[in-house]
């Protein structure tokens, strides 16, 4: 499972929280099943989130090229009809049969989509929304289960989500960026705050036993240090002790000094 696919599914979770009828009933990755979920907690409304195939198109050896597919699927379960918001603020009982245990179930879904695809969940609903570039396809399952004379509405909904790419190795997000965002929001969130520091260290640290040079370039293109370096995205034998001696910035742009650039670069790379 890639990491966006992991962000994925966590700003959806934290923006859904209190944000519909489940209220804060909304589970990740939950592995029993909805009907399960709901008679262990009593018969009030449930929703886990979980996100399933995840698809790209990898560029040479670089995983992380391309924009991703990524099935987020919406589980829901209602056991017995609901208080619902009506016009006003007011708060409307109906009479419990089929009918309105259907209709509780379409109403929990509709403020589903609304947090995540409209303007709802606040932060974590702006990051959620920053990931997802795109829907795809959206396929709705109706699920009837039946245990122990138990009547459950139960739905998976999914959505096939078109996001962006995997951030690369060790290099810090770009400032505003959706990884960026999201690294963020962790940390400022009191119950995620302690594995906050696991996932950015998963995007932003160098991975173990890479090598002590090695630019973001030859990163983005997938390539050894050796073939970056014989390219000239990244200096052969490591960088010199002044790695920027050669290169000076002025109002026009980049100018280089190419006496020194022929030391730092091999033969007719220089």
């Amino acid at each position: 499972m890639s990491i966006i696919a992991l962000a994925l599914r966590m700003s959806a979770v934290k923006a859904l929280q209190g944000a519909t009828l489940a209220e804060g009933r909304v589970f990740d990755s939950a592995i029993l099943p909805i009907d399960s979920l709901i008679d262990e907690r009593g018969p009030k409304p449930v929703t886990a989130v979980s996100t399933e195939d995840d698809v790209s198109k990898p560029a040479g050896r670089d995983l992380n090229n391309g924009d991703r597919l990524i099935d987020l699927v919406i589980e829901t379960a209602v056991a017995n009809a609901l208080p619902m918001p009506g016009e006003e603020g007011q708060v409307l009982v109906v009479a419990e049969s089929d009918a309105t245990i259907e209709l509780s179930l379409a109403i929990l879904l509709r403020q589903i989509d609304a947090t995540l695809w409209g303007r709802g969940g606040g932060v974590w609903g702006d990051v959620f929304r920053a990931f997802a570039k795109s829907i795809e396809e959206v396929t709705s399952r109706r699920g009837m289960p039946v245990e122990n004379g138990q009547r459950f509405a139960a739905r998976q909904v999914a959505y096939r989500v078109r996001a962006y790419a995997e951030p690369a190795f060790g290099v810090e997000p770009p400032e505003g960026s959706p990884m960026a965002k999201f690294l963020s929001a962790l940390a400022d969130d009191a119950t995620l705050a302690p594995i906050a520091s696991i996932i950015r260290n998963a995007v932003v640290g160098n991975p173990v036993n890479w090598p002590e040079h090695y630019t973001a370039a030859a990163v983005a293109g997938g390539l050894t240090e050796g073939e970056a370096g014989k390219i000239g995205i990244a200096p052969v034998g490591g960088y010199p002790a002044e790695p920027m001696s050669s290169v000076t910035v002025n109002p026009e742009g980049w100018s280089l000094n190419e006496d020194e650039v022929e030391v730092q670069l091999p033969g007719d790379d220089a």
